[in-house]
């Protein structure tokens, strides 16, 4: 199961980006700046594409919903902006931290 084109153009979907973790809106001023970085790194990109890991939570694997999403609901992936990880620009520019990688 993944997004189709339609979806992505007709929904609003949170990602919670795989390997890094940022710091959240209450620390501030480092939760705004990391934000603002990755709003901007988005709104630059001309193409966007989220790659979903086959099994991103379940070791067992039973549950084929549990494995694209968190306990919040998000879809776990990576976004590519133009072919650039954001994940990981955000890791290179300091607004993130390595964080646990989608398995």
């Amino acid at each position: 199961m993944g997004l189709t084109r339609r979806e992505v153009l007709t929904r609003t979907t949170t990602v919670r980006l795989c390997g890094i973790n940022a710091p959240e809106m209450s620390d501030a001023p480092a939760g705004a700046a990391a934000r603002d970085a990755l709003r901007g790194l988005v709104l630059a990109s001309k193409n966007l594409v989220v790659r979903v890991p086959q099994k991103a939570l379940c070791d067992s694997g039973t549950d084929s919903t549990c494995d694209r999403v968190d306990k919040y609901g998000r879809l776990l992936g990576a976004v590519l902006g133009d072919g650039v990880d954001l994940g990981a620009r955000m890791l290179a520019t300091g607004h993130a931290r390595p964080y646990m990688p989608c398995r």
